[in-house]
């Protein structure tokens, strides 16, 4: 019969929030040659590493999408396969439907009242939506700029935006409620 501890077993798949605690592990780990203090043994699984370009952030307190309807607003989780979607400049066109239409607006009176005029970082924020904004009230705000990262850093283009959606940045514009914040 084998003692438990002949076996070993995958590690289960960790947060990126743990990663520090894992490389403090290891570090621990090779300190000890291969032995950690407390006698347990244990490896890490490289694929649980955080990959360059799929490290990304939650936005929380952002809302997932427009209420009543399924135009989103942030994604899930990170595409580990093929990375990031690329931005890409959408021309809106004035035709559109009016869920479309409030879908922007929307998603614009958010990232107002979250980011204000700082740069943000890209994040979990959806490709798609975002590329309705993109080169017009969003822009690039580092160089150089990488559409296809989660990293990227982006800023309101506050006169382009007060133009096209005056009725987000009006004075007398009500504070929003969002009925589905996004909390994963």
């Amino acid at each position: 019969m084998h003692s438990r501890s002949s076996f070993l077993c995958p590690p289960p798949p960790l947060p990126l929030a743990k990663l520090p605690m894992i490389s403090h592990s290891i570090s621990k780990l090779s300190a000890a040659k291969g032995k950690p203090a407390n006698g347990m043994r244990f490896d890490v699984a490289l694929s649980q590493l955080p990959k360059k370009g799929n490290s990304m952030i939650k936005h929380r307190g952002f809302p997932g999408r427009l209420t009543g309807t399924d135009h989103q607003y942030v994604i899930r989780r990170a595409n580990v396969k093929e990375g990031a979607t690329k931005l890409v400049v959408r021309e809106r066109f004035r035709d559109r439907k009016a869920t479309d239409k409030a879908a922007d607006k929307g998603f614009l009176t958010a990232i107002w009242h979250h980011f204000g005029e700082e740069p943000f970082e890209r994040g979990n924020l959806d490709a798609g939506r975002l590329s309705w904004f993109f080169m017009r009230e969003i822009l690039p705000a580092e160089e150089p700029f990488d559409p296809a990262s989660y990293e990227a850093m982006l800023k309101l283009n506050l006169k382009i935006a007060t133009v096209s959606f005056p009725e987000v940045f009006a004075a007398d514009a009500p504070e929003p409620i969002w009925d589905d914040e996004y909390e994963d």
